[in-house]
């Protein structure tokens, strides 16, 4: 957990403005602070166990929703469950720290600008989801969490990802999502690389500090993920989704590989 979190939890003025939940990250009975105003719940709510934010719980209710007819219960039920192969394409945060990697079946990645997709630095694996690394079918379950907003060439990255999918297996994953507008690239491609379009849109990233986005994803989005071979379902927050695990104005989409 982030020592900026820890600081937040900390101050009293955050445990009045919070409520007691379940977290579906780390499994438990929790109390979710709230430390900011309504707009950015969404990146809010902090787990007071696990540290997990409104959408990494969304994620979470997606996945354990996909797989509960395999066994899977917990999140941390994928680690004994060597028939599920799994790539998440972060090593950091609670959803890597519930779904351990393993050395047949659960896999972490991270993109290092520095380092040579597939090879390693520090144990994990470095992928460019644009060009990955990994045998075509090796996944029954991809997961991102605000990752592709980030990739210049995204519908390259959708598919791939679909590429490296079993047939069946499904991509779990979250952006920032603009459902009243159309998909907006923010960068062009150009001869030596990609140019911005107008002012940069950065957040934070755990790696570089700040992170440019690429697209503004809209209600087109399910149709671009049609048009990769995906099969679309898109997950919101309903109110007792809200009440129960304090999963604010989230949108989670869950893309399904046919053929299985």
């Amino acid at each position: 957990m982030r020592l900026s979190t820890i600081r937040r939890f900390v101050n009293p003025r955050h445990v009045w403005r919070g409520r007691g939940g379940f977290c579906p990250v780390c499994a438990g009975w929790t109390w979710f602070l709230v430390t900011c105003e309504p707009a950015g719940l969404r990146n809010d709510a902090f787990c007071a166990r696990c540290g997990s934010v409104a959408r990494t719980r969304h994620v979470a209710l997606a996945i354990l929703a996909a797989f509960q007819e395999r066994g899977i219960r917990a999140l941390a039920d994928f680690v004994r469950h060597p028939e599920i192969a799994v790539w998440n394409t972060t090593a950091r945060g609670p959803i890597a720290a519930h779904i351990r990697p393993t050395p047949n079946h659960i896999v972490v990645s991270e993109f290092f600008d520095d380092v040579a997709p597939g090879t390693s630095r520090g144990g994990v694996v470095c992928q460019d989801l644009q060009a990955l690394t990994f045998d075509g079918e090796s996944f029954d379950l991809v997961i991102s969490e605000d990752v592709f907003e980030h990739v210049p060439d995204a519908r390259a990255a959708f598919a791939e990802v679909h590429r490296v999918l079993k047939p069946g297996g499904c991509h779990v994953f979250s952006v920032p999502y603009y459902p009243d507008a159309p998909t907006a690239a923010m960068f062009e491609k150009v001869a030596d690389g990609w140019a911005p379009k107008g002012p940069i849109e950065y957040h934070d990233d755990p790696i570089r500090g700040q992170i440019a986005t690429y697209t503004r994803f809209g209600h087109d989005l399910a149709g671009w993920l049609e048009g990769a071979g995906f099969g679309v379902t898109v997950r919101t927050a309903d109110a007792e989704a809200v009440r129960r695990y304090a999963t604010f104005d989230c949108a989670t989409f869950v893309t399904r590989k046919g053929g299985a």
